[in-house]
Order: C-alpha cells, then sequence, then structure tokens
C-alpha cells in the first residue's frame, strides 16, 4: 500500500489548528491603508464569535484560521488593557486586550489572562484592527522594534473576545519574526 503524506504534515506544526493567515490578511489591509491620507480604525476585521454551549468546536470557529492565536508573551499592563505579543504559524503580531475583554475573560475563566497562558492558544472574536505610531508600541508595549524605515505605524489587534482553547502551552525553539519584519508581509504591504 502506497504511503500517503497528509497536507498538514507537510510542515511541522505545533497545533493543527494554528495556520499562517496574519500575513496575508494584515498585509493586505496595509497595502490599501497606506495609500490614504490617514490610517483608519478596520472595525471587525475578525468577527464577533456567536457561543452558545460548545460552540466553541462549532464549524464556523473551527474552520476559520483567523480565530486562532497563540500569546507568547505579555508585555504591560496599562488601566486594564492588556498589551501581549501572539502568533500563528508563521509570524508574531502585537496585540491589545481591551478592558471588556479581559474582564470578561477573568470573570468567565476565574484565572488572570496573564497568569499561566503564555503559549495557550486563544479563540478571538471581535477583533479591529488599528495602526499605532511606533513611540506608542515603545509606551504600551515596552518593545523597540528595528523595522523597515518605510513603516511610520504598524497594525495592531485590538481583541474584545477570547476564549482559551488549548492551554498544553507547548513551547517551541523555533523563532518567529513579527509581521512587520517579514519579508512577505513587505512585500505584500508596498506592492504598487
Amino acid at each position: 500500500m502506497p504511503r500517503i503524506i497528509l497536507s498538514s504534515k507537510l510542515k511541522d506544526s505545533e497545533s493543527i489548528y494554528l495556520h499562517d493567515w496574519i500575513i496575508q490578511l494584515i498585509g493586505s489591509k496595509f497595502n490599501v491603508h497606506i495609500k490614504q491620507p490617514l490610517f483608519p480604525k478596520v472595525q471587525k476585521l475578525i468577527p464577533k464569535l456567536r457561543l452558545g454551549r460548545h460552540a466553541i468546536l462549532s464549524s464556523p470557529i473551527v474552520s476559520s484560521s483567523h480565530h486562532f492565536l497563540k500569546i507568547t508573551k505579555f508585555h504591560n499592563i496599562d488601566r486594564f488593557r492588556v498589551f501581549a505579543s501572539g502568533r500563528d504559524d508563521t509570524c508574531h503580531i502585537l496585540v491589545e486586550f481591551t478592558p471588556k475583554c479581559v474582564s470578561d475573560f477573568e470573570r468567565t475563566n476565574h484565572l488572570r489572562i496573564t497568569a499561566d497562558t503564555v503559549n495557550t492558544i486563544f479563540i478571538i472574536g471581535d477583533v479591529n484592527l488599528v495602526y499605532k505610531r511606533l513611540s506608542e508600541v515603545q509606551q504600551n508595549w515596552k518593545l523597540n522594534l528595528a523595522i523597515d524605515s518605510r513603516l511610520k505605524s504598524i497594525p495592531v489587534l485590538v481583541i474584545n473576545q477570547c476564549y482559551v482553547f488549548d492551554m498544553d502551552q507547548i513551547g517551541t525553539t523555533k523563532v518567529f519574526p513579527y509581521v512587520y519584519k517579514h519579508e512577505k508581509f513587505l512585500e505584500i504591504a508596498f506592492d504598487n
């Protein structure tokens, strides 16, 4: 009998739910927005989750890779906003959890959002895309990103809804760059 190699096994991945969606989604939005005089806020980049009992495993959520994000580091907390980094299967992106999101998460899970959740896969919903100046990134994320000089503002995900999906917290030795430094993102973002 011939060996069959599943397409999911062609790439070494720590979870079948993490896929590379950040570069394409954020890069294509950035490419459109950079031509405008001001960067707009993109409402509902990732739609709100409609959850009932056991709905976290519903087909619309599980089949959309945009809903899965692995939180890899918490950088800062300021006025109930939590600033973190998250990633898909390819790269990191900066994220901000809103006070409402943090409150809902902590009330539902009886757990601080920053406690024992590093390397946890979250299901995210009601996500907006905003652009932050590098000075805001340094202030809120306590991060100094050496990025392409053409990037005056960088895209950040503002998460209004999140749920724990997988708390196995599997780490990896593979290094993932931030989307802002990724060659494919820069190609998409600055494609004229």
